[in-house]
């Protein structure tokens, strides 16, 4: 079945690749992030028609889909880290983890809010792409894995 891998630039131009995914998805994948001017990648989401991984739709589904996509394009470019992936302070990551919680398992969450900012809940831009990055990473540091073996991992075995 085709895997589509979509990919939005700075100047908001959208591309779509399609080919099947097999044994050598890594292998592939690396083809496509050589070919492209990674740096150039503001979004890097992958999608297997009728199965997952998904965005999901509550605010825990939603931080951890784009902190796997965030590790996805550190793992294509040589480890380095987008810079939405690392827009907040250890200290501005701890507060903002603190005010999500309650939303976590919430599907009316406001997306907008916890992704691009909110300036009246004192929520800044990009904020969701850095706590999803966090929790991703922090994961992997102590199971191991890959964003390609983690993506059909339920978002709750992120963080309990």
């Amino acid at each position: 079945m085709p895997t589509s891998l979509h990919l939005l630039n700075a100047r908001g131009e959208f591309n779509l690749v399609r080919e099947r995914i097999e044994t050598c998805f890594a292998e592939s994948m690396q083809e496509i992030g050589a070919l492209l001017d990674i740096h150039d990648v503001d979004v890097v989401a992958y999608v297997s028609p009728g199965r997952g991984p998904g965005f999901g739709s509550t605010l825990l589904e939603a931080l951890i889909s784009e902190g796997l996509a965030c590790q996805f394009e550190t793992e294509i470019s040589a480890g380095e880290i987008p810079f939405y992936a690392q827009a907040l302070s250890p200290e501005e990551m701890s507060r903002l983890f603190e005010q999500a919680k309650p939303e976590l398992h919430s599907d009316s969450y406001g997306h907008a809010k916890w992704f691009f900012g909110n300036a009246q809940t004192g929520i800044p831009r990009h904020t969701g792409y850095s706590i999803g990055f966090d929790l991703v990473k922090q994961f992997i540091k102590q199971h191991g894995g890959t964003a390609r073996q983690l993506v059909h991992a339920p978002a709750q075995d992120f963080y309990s």
